[in-house]
Parts: structure tokens; sequence; C-alpha cells
């Protein structure tokens, strides 16, 4: 029996069955690829893959339609150091495809008449909070967006209703440290890799599913979502194709073995983004049809503290010790800080840290009560 994800693939592709999907994709690439030449980066014809510099170094050279016909254009912070960063532009017809899917992915987590608490942006118009809520009201839900969670005081009284809440998986999970009382029905957690010791730890505080969602705004901010039957994530692909390849050779990897995920739009209409290199890291789940994604923490570069210790990592350890609602980390000259907002003594989170972080740098801790930060978690940098 296929999810309603799935039926939906096959009503939105004019498909009897998935064996016709990988045709029909090709045959969509190509079209998306002849359309992407009204762009001066794609005149030329496709060279080898486009890479997060491309969009840095001129997004007006990816763009399809003319300038006045974009109805969003959405600015993404640089995880680097040149301060350079990506735009991404969206005609009406695109964030319309978001909705689209949008709508049919939230049927997997709640029902008509439920209500869900976004705790993403929505106020301006094509932001993700206002896709969602189009989409949820699209089939007879009810849906508010309150922003990143900053005060979970103020989060757990707007979530005290909610039969779906929806938000980053750091920030969610410090609201069920301290509001385990609630009792949404499900949970969807984006914005971030989510790990499995949050999964498991959110299910049992909260008795719901939890939902991990992946998706880029490059993608156009929807791509997969693990659904109701909870295995691999269900894959957007009447609007994107997806490769795994290996991130050294370019080669693609047999199904199972992990490997860099590559998006290439099919039906974008102000950027198409074609062989589009994300950085992120996943792997197809063997015997699936259609193919389903598995996703891992790490990115194929990313900061790290020392040898394969990175924020994630940190996160797994420092979290361990429940008493920890929230924290964050800064590397300065003298080692790592610490900053934790936890109702134990600051002794006793001392030595619990000890028991946990293994680390040959030195490190130390301050206790204060903190809001929460917006944006994907990382260990900053004190220059």
């Amino acid at each position: 029996m296929y999810s309603g994800i799935e039926n939906w693939i096959l009503k939105r592709c004019g498909l009897a069955s998935f064996q016709d999907l990988e045709d029909w994709q090709q045959d969509q690439l190509a079209r998306q690829t002849d359309y992407a030449k009204r762009s001066l980066f794609y005149r030329n014809g496709l060279r080898g893959f486009t890479t997060s510099d491309d969009l840095r170094s001129n997004p007006l050279q990816f763009l399809c339609i003319p300038p006045k016909e974009v109805s969003r254009i959405t600015t993404l912070p640089t995880s680097g150091t040149s301060g350079v960063s990506k735009r991404v532009f969206f005609s009406e017809e695109d964030l319309q495809l978001t909705v689209e899917y949008f709508h049919v992915g939230m049927q997997e987590l709640m029902a008509p008449q439920q209500k869900a608490a976004i705790f993403m942006p929505g106020a301006t118009p094509g932001s993700v909070g206002d896709l969602l809520i189009q989409a949820i009201e699209g089939f007879g839900g009810e849906a508010a967006a309150y922003g990143f969670i900053r005060n979970p005081y103020d989060a757990q009284i707007q979530a005290a209703d909610a039969d779906c809440l929806l938000g980053h998986p750091i920030q969610l999970l410090t609201l069920s440290r301290i509001a385990p009382h609630l009792r949404p029905k499900s949970v969807l957690l984006t914005g971030d890799p989510v790990p499995a010791w949050l999964i498991t730890e959110m299910e049992q505080t909260w008795s719901c599913r939890i939902h991990p969602h992946y998706g880029l705004t490059e993608s156009g901010f929807g791509l997969a979502v693990r659904g109701k039957d909870g295995y691999g994530e269900q894959i957007c692909h009447p609007f994107i194709r997806l490769d795994i390849m290996d991130p050294q050779t370019g080669t693609l990897v047999p199904d199972g073995e992990w490997g860099e995920i590559v998006l290439s739009t099919l039906m974008r209409q102000a950027m198409p983004l074609l062989h589009y290199r994300t950085g992120d890291c996943g792997r197809w789940l063997p015997d699936t049809y259609p193919k389903r994604l598995d996703i891992r923490q790490s990115r194929i570069q990313q900061p790290q503290l020392e040898r394969n210790f990175t924020i994630h990592h940190l996160d797994q350890a420092v979290f361990s010790i429940k008493d920890v609602f929230y924290y964050t980390a800064t590397l300065k000259k003298e080692g790592l800080l610490l900053t934790i907002d936890s109702p134990a003594e600051y002794h006793d989170i001392s030595v619990a840290l000890k028991n946990v972080l293994h680390l040959s740098i030195p490190w130390h801790i301050e206790k204060k009560k903190m809001l929460c930060e917006p944006g994907k978690r990382k260990i900053a940098i004190e220059e």
C-alpha cells in the first residue's frame, strides 16, 4: 500500500506505476535543462556541477524570468568566511509548487480541523510559515506561525492546544524538556539534521510520532519528509530529482552507500538548478520503491572542534544531560566556552559534563538563563 505522498506522486506525474518514474524524471529534467538555457549561467549548457559558490558569486545569472516577475527573494546567511550570502529567487508559480507539496506532506501529520503551531517565520508572504499555513488551511486544518522559538516559556503557551508542532530540532527539544506535559499528536522537525537520539527522547517525552523533514531553500523549501510509517524520508519526486554521488569522483554510488546529495529542480520557473551539490550526506534506503532517503547528520565539509567532532557530536554529549534545557558553544583563544541554561546546580552540570565530554582542548562553562538562537546549530568562533 502506498502512502498519501506516494499516491500523489503517481497522480502528479500521470503514472500508473513507479516503474516509469525514472523515465518520467529524465524527460522532465531534459525539459528543465532546455528551459534553464534562458539564464546566463546555463546558456551554454551544463558545466559539470552547480555549487554554492556559483550562487554566491552572481545569483542573478541563474534568473530565467524578468526581475519584476520575482515574487520572493530569500537570502541565506553564509557559513563560510567570505561574508557573501546566497540569494534564491522564486516566482509565484514556484511558491505554489511548494504549497502543493506541503499540502500533501502535512496530511501525513495532521487531519482536517486539527491545529498546527509553526515555530518558523511566517509573517512575510512567501515565507516558509506562510506557505505552510496556506497548505494546511487548504485541507481544512488551522495553523499559526510564531517565528523561531526564542523564549521557550512563551512557546509552551503558543503550543498548548496544538495537535501538530513544527520547528527546529534543538528548539523543540528544549520545549519538550521545559514543557513535557504538552501532548501534540505529531511533530515535524526541520532546519537542521535530526539525530536518532533526539527523535527517541522527544517521542518518549511527548508520546507522539516525530517526523524529520529535509529541505533546502534552493529546493523550494520542501524536499523529503518521514511519513506515517516512520521508514525513511519520502521525496518530492515530481519537483526534485536527487542523485547520490561520491564527492571525490562525482560518480553515482550504489543504493545503501553514503554519498553527497545532488539535486536538480524539475519544474522551477524563476531559478532552475541543475546538478546542484548540496554538501549534505545521504543514501538511498535499499529495497524502497519509489526510493526513500536516509540523511546523515554530518555534512561533506563541516567545521570541527577537533578530528571527527562537530556541533552535532557536541549536542549529543551535552544534551545527554537531561537537566540541560539549552546551550551555546563559543570557541575562544583560551578554549571552548559552553553557556548553559539549566535548573541544576553549576557543580552538578560541571561534573556531568566531565563524564560525557571528552575533548583534548580546554573547556569551561557558564550557567545562565538564555534565549534560543535562530538558525542552524553552530560553534561560534571568537576572533
